[in-house]
């Protein structure tokens, strides 16, 4: 399927209706009080996924922020 903004291709995740999607952009993930640790170690230590420091308007909430880039075949970095 072709975006019609873009023209780009796009997978089209299937659930209660559509959402085409050209590339993941991030994925933000709750997590109870304290559970920073336990997330570093799942994320960055069990997948390897980088912890990078949270803007600072979000790190007073808690929590951690991790970035994986993905490249998608056929679709040039952006």
């Amino acid at each position: 399927m072709k975006d019609a903004r873009t023209g780009h291709h796009v997978r089209v995740i299937r659930g209660r209706g559509e959402m085409p999607v050209e590339a993941p952009d991030h994925v933000q993930l709750a997590m109870p009080p304290g559970g920073e640790d336990a997330a570093r170690r799942f994320y960055a230590g069990l997948l390897g996924i980088p912890e990078v420091p949270k803007p600072a308007h979000l790190a007073e909430r808690g929590g951690c922020c991790f970035v994986l880039t993905l490249s998608l075949p056929g679709h040039a970095d952006r």
